[in-house]
């Protein structure tokens, strides 16, 4: 909690008399509801000032406007900042990933319907040649039976 009149320029002046260093960027963030106190973002140039900074100011006691005091809590955010532009970016990158997803799906789909095929296609040609086999072999015994030969016991 930081008074609701301070600023930017209050916020590092605080964090410099503490020894607070390596500060990137203050940001006070707008207030929700009325409040004595509001709230900052705070970034550093390292993981280690980010650190630093959090052990020192966390508890710190503060004094409002109207002569309360607060404690400052200060944590770690829980997501990183980003860029502008960068959620979008992340957007469009995860967009296309699942389209190429969704695309080798589509091609993975299409080759197992085509190894159906192939294979329905070798069955029907395997049924046919026995099919014609078999025909020609009744060919075969209805000649011999018309030119008066013989046929074999068991062939019909």
């Amino acid at each position: 909690d930081i008074p609701r009149s301070g600023s930017d320029d209050m916020a590092r002046s605080f964090m410099l008399e503490r020894s607070v260093k390596e500060l990137a960027g203050i940001r006070m963030l707008p207030q929700k509801v009325e409040s004595t106190t509001q709230c900052a973002i705070v970034r550093f140039k390292s993981q280690q000032a980010a650190e630093f900074a959090i052990n020192t100011l966390n508890g710190v006691p503060v004094s409002n406007d109207d002569g309360t005091t607060k404690f400052i809590g200060a944590r770690t955010a829980h997501a990183p900042a980003r860029a502008p532009g960068e959620r979008q970016r992340l957007a469009m990158l995860a967009r296309q990933k699942a389209a190429e997803k969704e695309k080798r799906k589509q091609e993975r789909e299409a080759e197992e319907q085509q190894r159906k095929q192939e294979k329905m296609q070798r069955k029907w040609e395997k049924h046919m040649r026995k099919a014609q086999k078999e025909m020609m072999k009744q060919h075969a015994l209805m000649y011999q039976a018309y030119m008066g030969h013989s046929v074999p016991a068991g062939v019909s």
